[in-house]
């Protein structure tokens, strides 16, 4: 057990990568996660007892157990998309503790690189929808499924920050949802559009797919609203194996083509358009760098999340092939770091037995330096508008 805690230890010491690469100018990375010290300000009785749980038994046991004894004491429980561990919306379910006991899990028990972090009293949504809707815009996230999953912890933190008050509002990631900070002010409509890469299949029902939905999703929000924040992120299902559609030479072209799109948005008249791609996270597959190499190369593969070997510049070509081409394109889209955040995490994936080293399993502070950098970037662009 103490070998396996230093090891988690070591996991969070400063790292390579790409952390400089595409970073805007408002982002500065730090070293490390640190161990937080309002655990019982993060977290309910509920989760802070799953957490206390050094057992393998099955995930079910865990939950059931201290859910058991939340209600007992006549606890408000959260909605389970909220709680430790849980991966929804994806099918994994809870992180697995016949995989990792939850006492081994560290990272649900620090906070992420940044400077006040630890802040259980921080509100960095209300900041940014307090900004939409001052100017009537909207929020648009388009993806896969780990931008479906962080759809799910925008609603986690709109209800920590008791800006939606009801926990049955938010059940689904389907439809759109909206945003209203007091009876008068505008409600600033919010929405996941899933694109899960722009490969086209044969079963497709118009040409081009992935692009015609990206379009009309954004037109769709354009024209009822008077701008729009894009956060944009796909890139999981493209690997380095020779996959026919799915090679890097296929992403670098297909991710141009829906850039130049993006950034020509920014010269629609009358209408306020700021776009952002999120940075990929980091997968924890046992490759050199962590990238799910695609079924067809994965028999043999020992299906157990494991820390990354190959940090260096590079190795996370995905990231590097973006911020290229928006360099060299000289799009107007800035980047929101979060691979380098997301590089130690291995054991915060639901694990081996699931086959799933990609999707998190949830803890209110594992978006946190996404909402905060997000939130500082359009309060920015707000500033830099105000001085022209």
């Amino acid at each position: 057990m103490l070998l396996w805690l230093l090891f988690l230890l070591a996991a969070v010491a400063p790292y390579g990568g790409s952390s400089q690469v595409g970073v805007p100018h408002y982002y500065s990375p730090m070293s490390s996660w640190k161990l937080s010290q309002n655990l019982s300000k993060w977290y309910s009785a509920y989760d802070l007892c799953v957490l206390q749980d050094n057992s393998t038994r099955p995930v079910d046991d865990v939950v059931n157990s201290c859910e058991k004894q939340a209600i007992e004491r006549g606890d408000v429980m959260k909605p389970i998309r909220c709680r430790v561990g849980n991966s929804w919306p994806t099918k994994s379910g809870f992180c697995a503790s016949e995989d990792v006991p939850y006492t081994e899990r560290l990272f649900f028990r620090m906070v992420p690189p940044g400077d006040n972090m630890d802040d259980p009293t921080s509100q960095p949504l209300r900041q940014l929808f307090e900004q939409l809707a001052a100017e009537r815009s909207s929020l648009l996230l388009v993806g896969d499924s780990v931008m479906q999953q962080f759809f799910a912890g925008i609603a986690c933190e709109l209800e920590r920050e008791n800006i939606w008050k009801d926990t049955s509002y938010f059940t689904n990631t389907d439809e759109v949802r909206y945003v209203q900070l007091s009876p008068d002010s505008y409600a600033v409509p919010i929405r996941f559009l899933p694109v899960y890469h722009f490969v086209n299949s044969r079963f497709d029902r118009v040409a081009n797919a992935s692009m015609f939905n990206l379009r009309k999703g954004v037109e769709d929000f354009l024209r009822t609203n008077d701008g729009i924040v894009i956060m944009v992120n796909m890139g999981l299902h493209y690997v380095s194996n020779p996959i026919p559609h799915f090679s890097r030479l296929d992403y670098q072209s297909q991710m141009t083509n829906a850039l130049q799109y993006l950034h020509s948005l920014g010269s629609l008249p009358n209408k306020k358009v700021r776009t952002y791609w999120r940075e990929t996270s980091a997968q924890h597959f046992p490759t050199s760098n962590g990238y799910w190499p695609g079924q067809r190369y994965s028999s043999t593969m020992k299906l157990a999340c494991v820390p990354i070997n190959d940090t260096s510049p590079g190795a996370d070509w995905r990231n590097e092939d973006v911020s290229a081409i928006i360099r060299a394109n000289k799009f107007n889209i800035d980047i929101i770091p979060f691979y380098d955040v997301s590089l130690p995490l291995w054991s915060m994936h639901v694990n081996g037995h699931h086959r799933d080293c990609t999707h998190f399993c949830w803890s209110p502070m594992l978006y946190m330096t996404i909402f905060r950098d997000l939130a500082k970037s359009v309060l920015k662009s707000v500033k830099s508008e105000t001085v022209k």
